[in-house]
């Protein structure tokens, strides 16, 4: 680079190096901003699916995402919209070569996201349904 002494382009290069040795998948996740993917959502995604791949499959075979707990219709949306891009998906899948974060582990299956917002919480049901009192209890 013209006006760029060699110090500092190895200085630049370290850094670069370093960040790529950082990125995870929930922070890659994040960072593609895709609407109503906070940080806590995409490390949520993460943990669940630990590979792009994985996320990306479950999206394309529909029943995935939009079923997780804590997972809210406009962020299965979001995600169905922006994964079903291929262009997306080719942009999402280089980017994930280059920082190395194409590594399936070995033998992990997704586990059930379990939020944890309403631990220790009472709930009451109130009013009428069409469902039965112990069909929501047994999804609280």
């Amino acid at each position: 680079m013209h006006g760029w002494g060699t110090k500092k382009v190895d200085s630049l290069l370290a850094s670069v190096a370093d960040c790529k040795s950082r990125a995870t998948f929930g922070l890659v996740l994040y960072g593609l901003g895709i609407p109503h993917v906070g940080k806590q959502t995409a490390e949520a995604l993460a943990e669940h699916y630990k590979t792009f791949d994985q996320l990306i499959d479950a999206i394309l075979t529909s029943n995935g995402v939009v079923y997780i707990r804590g997972m809210g219709y406009a962020v299965g949306e979001a995600l169905v919209s922006f994964f079903s891009s291929e262009a997306n998906r080719d942009m999402v899948l280089q980017l994930c070569a280059e920082l190395d974060l194409s590594d399936t582990p070995e033998s992990e299956e997704p586990k059930e996201l379990v939020s944890e917002a309403y631990v220790d919480q009472t709930v009451m049901f109130t009013g009428r349904s069409a469902s039965s009192t112990q069909i929501g209890r047994a999804h609280v």
